[in-house]
């Protein structure tokens, strides 16, 4: 695991994300598991592949240890499902991400659904075959999905 700080990084044109190096002339791309802290607590933890973004990302309530957000990556995009929750630990939202679009969003109290918004179009757009998959698990399936 490598602190942020010890990376040498630069943006991604493509999309504004930032690119992650082992080096300062920024040639060999990081692999790994890279952390941010905040007051000597880690709040944010993410896989890294060639030196983007790929894999799963942790983000921490400021100044503690507690879950906020856990996030699918791919590429430097978010892709797959996210999942929020509050200062306490318990989950808020489960979402359904493309390319940094949210397509699906699940708002939950107490583990119920309060909310739903759906911004997808199965009949216009052919979304790759993982976020189908996403996309056709019913909302509870949904909920308790593994990431």
């Amino acid at each position: 695991m490598k602190l942020i700080n010890t990376l040498f990084s630069k943006g991604d044109i493509s999309n504004g994300e930032t690119i992650y190096f082992v080096d300062k002339q920024m040639n060999n791309p990081f692999n790994g598991i890279a952390y941010e802290e905040y007051a000597d607590l880690i709040n944010s933890v993410f896989d890294v592949k060639n030196g983007k973004k790929d894999g799963i990302e942790k983000l921490f309530h400021e100044n503690s240890k507690v879950l906020q957000q856990i996030t699918e990556y791919r590429k430097n995009l978010q892709f797959g499902v996210s999942k929020e929750y509050d200062e306490h630990g318990k989950e808020n939202s489960v979402s359904i991400i493309w390319n940094n679009e949210y397509l699906k969003i699940l708002t939950l109290s107490n583990g119920s659904i309060v909310d739903r918004e759906d911004n997808f179009d199965l009949r216009s757009i052919e979304y790759p075959s993982y976020i189908l998959e996403l996309l056709n698990l019913d909302d509870k399936a949904l909920i308790v999905y593994p990431i």
